[in-house]
């Protein structure tokens, strides 16, 4: 009864809030992809993480756009228990809603819901818990039901197409399932709750993008992959956001630098011997290699040291973003690999100019000269507050002379000039730009008139 009051409380909040936006801590599910709507078993899996389900019809998903889907903490498109046809909705409109996913998405290859008194509810109770994690965040859940249990390889995934591109191939049924990430919403999954489902494993995934890690494999089912603990199969859970497990980890898991300068990752490597804590794996060789991005294809390896510690350092001459990843060979001659990190390459910023510094007003004046002429009349401007480039003089507003340099004296032939007072104007240019003048004047003086010699005469 009390489940039932549950159940029917949640089914009537999602009527009311189909048509509304998302409030706080709302997950959004389309109908077709559960059975029994918000009294479904995996929309009380979101409901015990804390969140509430609202249910969509697919015309109603169909009408949402990104800031709808934005709004939600996670949007869910669940198992409708072993269900052969792909949601067209969720196809149709792919690149709207995951293009708001930017927490913590699982997609599963496998009808859990069905599946749930075999370890399906756990795996449904965690991959909610897993989903929702990320505080502020819109997560995603996916599950492929059944919808690829019979496909051919590399058969394309249309509703995945909005994380990049997925292919998958049918498996027909396999139990023997190995679980090769974590995350601490995931405590509590093992090899046990996912395996000896009768049909644990329907669909396999042949290619995937690298911002996605494998969860879970079918274990020792082709050996086209190895997972970071070395172990080989075929990947059928897959996230984003959780931590692979290997004895090898990377770090940092991301960086900026500025091309041209040295960037450098640093493995740590740790056996894990059946009786006793983890211990440094010592003189281990450890490869490192670029396996996207600008730099595709650099490798690098050293060797562990007392702490089974390596570095690898390189460095980039143009922009973008490289994933990086490390390996080495175990104890048990399986190769183990890293996590993946990545290093973002951007140009320096531009140089700021120096700053200007204001500039001081410059002054200029004329040396003392003679203020009656009658012949050669000789005037030296005087700065302060910067050197010229050049100056002009100007007798009666007329330009006498323009010189460049920055220490000019001019000669004026005042024979040229009738008698009287004549206007003096020097204007002086400077290298800034700024100008300055000065002003005086002359006389045109009478020439003095020679005194005739006379001889003295002597009378007596």
């Amino acid at each position: 009864m009390l489940w039932a009051l549950v159940f029917a409380t949640v089914a009537l909040a999602a009527v009311f809030t189909t048509s509304a936006a998302a409030a706080p801590g709302e997950v959004v599910i389309l109908d077709s992809t559960v059975s029994g709507g918000a009294g479904s078993t995996l929309a009380s899996k979101f409901t015990l993480a804390g969140k509430t389900p609202v249910i969509k019809n697919g015309t109603e998903w169909a009408a949402m756009s990104a800031s709808d889907f934005d709004a939600y903490d996670a949007v869910v498109l669940g198992d409708p228990t072993c269900s052969n046809t792909p949601p067209a909705a969720a196809a149709a409109n792919a690149a709207t809603w995951s293009s708001v996913v930017d927490g913590n998405v699982v997609v599963i290859g496998t009808d859990e819901t069905y599946h749930q008194g075999q370890g399906g509810d756990q795996l449904m109770e965690k991959a909610a818990a897993f989903t929702v994690a990320k505080a502020g965040k819109t997560g995603a859940y996916v599950s492929l039901s059944c919808y690829y249990h019979g496909a051919d390889p590399l058969t394309p995934v249309p509703m995945l197409s909005g994380f990049g591109t997925f292919t998958v191939t049918g498996v027909g049924c396999y139990n023997d399932s190995h679980i090769v990430a974590t995350h601490p919403a995931l405590t509590g999954l093992t090899d046990g709750t996912l395996s000896n489902w009768s049909c644990s494993v329907h669909e396999a995934f042949d290619s995937f993008p690298l911002s996605f890690e494998v969860l879970a494999i079918a274990e020792n089912i082709g050996d086209t992959f190895t997972a970071p603990d070395g172990t080989t199969g075929t990947p059928y859970i897959l996230a984003r956001g959780v931590e692979v497990i290997s004895d090898i980890k990377l770090t940092p898991p991301e960086a900026t630098n500025v091309i041209g300068s040295p960037h450098t990752v640093t493995a740590t490597v740790v056996r894990q011997p059946e009786i006793s804590a983890d211990e440094p794996a010592v003189g281990v060789t450890v490869t490192f290699k670029v396996i996207d991005g600008p730099n595709t294809g650099v490798t690098g390896t050293a060797v562990t040291d007392s702490s089974g510690v390596a570095t690898f350092t390189y460095t980039s001459s143009v922009t973008g973003v490289d994933t990086i990843e490390a390996t080495f060979m175990d104890q048990h001659e399986r190769t183990q690999r890293s996590n993946r990190v990545t290093k973002t390459w951007v140009n320096p910023p531009p140089v700021e100019p120096a700053p200007v510094s204001a500039l001081s007003t410059p002054t200029v004046g004329l040396a003392a000269y003679a203020r009656c002429s009658s012949r050669a009349l000789r005037v030296r401007p005087q700065y302060s507050g910067g050197t010229p480039d050049s100056a002009s003089l100007y007798v009666d507003s007329k330009l006498v002379k323009k010189v460049l340099s920055s220490k000019p004296t001019f000669v004026i032939n005042t024979k040229r000039y009738k008698s009287g007072t004549h206007r003096l104007r020097v204007d002086v240019s400077y290298p800034t730009g700024q100008k300055a003048t000065t002003r005086g004047s002359f006389q045109k003086c009478r020439a003095r008139t020679a005194q005739r010699k006379v001889s003295p005469q002597f009378t007596g």
